[in-house]
């Protein structure tokens, strides 16, 4: 799976709720203890990273989860 498909997916997430997907997505090789995280700065979302070792092992199945479990953290705020 590659970065474009992961801001697909979250493109597609938030065309069912009607919200624009404006968060940078990002690969960071240095995630190796979590899988992906939305960094937030004074309270507010700025950048969704995803772990590159995981995109290495896992399935696309897996790599989705995580992604979708991220969009959710993100859509929160928004919503």
């Amino acid at each position: 799976m590659e970065l474009k498909d992961i801001i697909a997916e979250c493109e597609r997430l938030s065309d069912m709720m009607n919200v624009d997907f404006d968060l940078p997505v990002r690969i960071n090789n240095r995630l190796t203890r979590t899988l992906g995280r939305v960094c937030y700065e004074g309270g507010v979302p700025y950048v969704m990273e995803i772990s590159g070792p995981m995109l290495k092992t896992c399935t696309d199945a897996s790599i989705i989860e995580v992604v979708r479990h991220e969009w959710a953290h993100w859509y929160a705020w928004v919503a």
